[in-house]
């Protein structure tokens, strides 16, 4: 509980900041923040809604490397040279937008550097955790495996779908949707209003 609560404040602490040095913007479905190939100039820190980092293979196909419901969004473009993907709302959504100039400038700041540097470390812990259970072959692991590392799974407004997290634990949505089932029927997992969690 602690460590959940010191990362709000850091991410309370980075937004505000982030509100002071850029501009706040809502963001229609569909809407394009970039292209792929072209200069980076904006930074961007989702507030609510979805954005997608989308990059297209030779073949044409879409290939949807992120799904950002808050927090940073495009981060690896801060040094880079040009965007390797298409940034799009997926959704409505409300983002800050900093340019790349003025966010390289607040890293220089200790408050500023430290907390996204710590927001950062967590956002790598959590990527390493995702990519141990996709590891897993068993669609059950792989559940139990994220509601061990979150506590729970929260969907609706804000939080994502089911479908959603289907994607997420690499499997279909019907292999979750039955999954699920059969793990409640065993009592090992529980549904509460908007949310799914461990019942032990």
């Amino acid at each position: 509980m602690i460590i959940v609560i010191e990362m709000d404040k850091t991410k309370t602490s980075i937004e505000n900041l982030l509100a002071v040095a850029g501009q706040t913007l809502d963001v229609e479905p569909s809407a394009v923040l970039f292209r792929q190939g072209e200069r980076p100039r904006m930074m961007y820190w989702v507030l609510a809604g979805e954005l997608r980092l989308v990059r297209h293979t030779p073949a044409g196909e879409a290939v949807i490397l992120q799904r950002c419901h808050a927090g940073p969004f495009a981060e690896g473009s801060l040094f880079s040279s040009s965007y390797h993907c298409d940034g799009v709302a997926a959704q409505p959504s409300r983002v800050l937008r900093v340019s790349r100039v003025d966010f390289q400038g607040l890293l220089a700041e200790p408050d500023f550097g430290q907390s996204y540097v710590m927001y950062l470390s967590r956002e790598v812990r959590q990527l390493r955790s995702r990519c141990e259970r996709l590891s897993l072959p068993r669609a059950e692991d792989r559940i139990l495996h994220a509601l061990a590392d979150c506590g729970a799974y929260r969907f609706g407004p804000g939080h994502g779908t089911l479908k959603d997290w289907a994607e997420q634990l690499g499997m279909t949505h019907e292999t979750l949707y039955r999954t699920l089932a059969a793990l409640e029927k065993k009592g090992v997992v529980g549904r509460h209003g908007d949310s799914i969690t461990l019942t032990a």
